[in-house]
């Protein structure tokens, strides 16, 4: 069966698909509306089905609970997204990574780290969603970052001085800039992501963590848990994404 995936992330992403295979790739600036979503979509008769949009229709489901099942809106179908009151009040309009992870490990218990704007941290138990925590991390790592190397014993060493002492994230952000080019990279990522695991503790602390997402992210968060001691390790969100989409 040919089918169209689409992720409004931070950007929107389209996939032609004929079955598991993908048959071409497109991406665009992220739609607001969604009469813009409409109008990017493609002229199709098949199946559209679309994650990240569910504040475009209003379409919530508090948790704990499971992934939600999509919703037909017109020509397509879309997939609900999650909110919460406590311990934070959190929304997530993306859902289709976590179904993907549960279509293929259906007993998995731990948390999903999706990364991009917004870092979603989604803890998962007995097929469910138990609760999320999310930071705006991914955008200031990509305001404040710059391409080029990293010295890993800087970013090693700020990020324990951020995890351990979350109260100096804008000293740290503020004195980071004064190094060499690789330190100053190296310690802008160091301290936000020491405060990002601060931030989030009880979602690794003795958890399994699974990472998605793209560009140095994911490594370096990677990299942080591990060094805390924590089961981490990267997982490709397309794949995830895509088998969420079809699954659903």
């Amino acid at each position: 069966m040919d089918w169209i995936a689409v992720d409004r992330s931070s950007r929107l992403r389209l996939w032609r698909m004929s079955g598991t295979d993908v048959l071409d790739r497109a991406e665009a600036p992220r739609p607001e509306t969604r009469d813009a979503l409409l109008a990017a979509l493609p002229d199709w008769p098949g199946p559209v089905r679309v994650s990240g949009a569910a504040d475009l229709w209003g379409l919530w489901v508090p948790v704990p609970c499971a992934v939600p099942a999509p919703v037909a809106k017109g020509r397509m179908t879309v997939l609900p997204g999650l909110t919460q009151e406590r311990p934070l009040p959190d929304a997530t309009a993306g859902t289709a990574a976590v179904a993907g992870l549960l279509a293929v490990h259906p007993q998995f218990d731990g948390t999903l780290v999706t990364t991009g704007a917004r870092t979603v941290w989604t803890s998962v138990s007995a097929g469910e969603v138990t609760d999320m925590r999310s930071t705006v991390t991914g955008r200031l790592f990509a305001s404040l970052d710059r391409p080029g190397p990293l010295d890993m014993p800087a970013f090693d060493e700020t990020l324990r001085a951020t995890l351990s002492r979350p109260e100096t994230l804008a000293a740290q952000l503020a004195s980071a800039p004064l190094a060499a080019p690789d330190q100053a990279r190296a310690r802008l990522s160091g301290a936000l992501l020491g405060a990002e695991l601060a931030a989030t503790k009880p979602w690794w602390l003795g958890r399994e963590v699974l990472v998605a997402g793209e560009g140095d992210l994911p490594a370096l968060l990677v990299r942080a848990l591990q060094a805390q001691g924590a089961a981490a390790r990267f997982l490709p969100e397309e794949d995830l994404l895509l088998n969420g989409l079809r699954s659903r």
